[in-house]
């Protein structure tokens, strides 16, 4: 705490019982950070060589515009779209399973109640 009365906030970091800093685990690992960086750079490349074609072949000028405009709103959606049909994915998975689970945990309880009244 401050004089002010507001806690410090560390975006990188944060207390562990010890009083120690630690360092949070991110929620964009490195590994996916050079993932995304490689196929940007890849689909650069693929946008210089589509205007070097379009200007070559004395394409209009609106249309040398609007092309790689469109080209990168594909790029885009192609980045974005994964990561809510994960999610979906993750739902649809935990409803499916969930059920099972608690199941298993009904199991688990009674097998505890009977041992309990064996040792009563």
């Amino acid at each position: 705490m401050t004089g002010n009365g507001r806690e410090e906030k560390s975006g990188s970091s944060r207390k562990s019982e010890k009083g120690q800093r630690v360092i949070k685990d991110s929620l964009f690992p490195v590994s996916l950070f050079a993932i995304y960086l490689g196929v940007l750079f890849l689909m650069s490349g693929f946008h210089v060589g589509l205007v070097v074609m379009m200007n070559k072949l004395g394409w209009n000028e609106i249309i040398q515009s609007a092309v790689p405009m469109l080209y990168w709103g594909i790029v885009a959606v192609g980045l974005t779209l994964p990561y809510f049909l994960y999610k979906m994915g993750v739902k649809k998975q935990t409803e499916r399973i969930t059920p099972l689970i608690e199941e298993k945990y009904d199991e688990i309880y009674e097998i505890c109640e009977k041992g309990s009244k064996l040792l009563m």
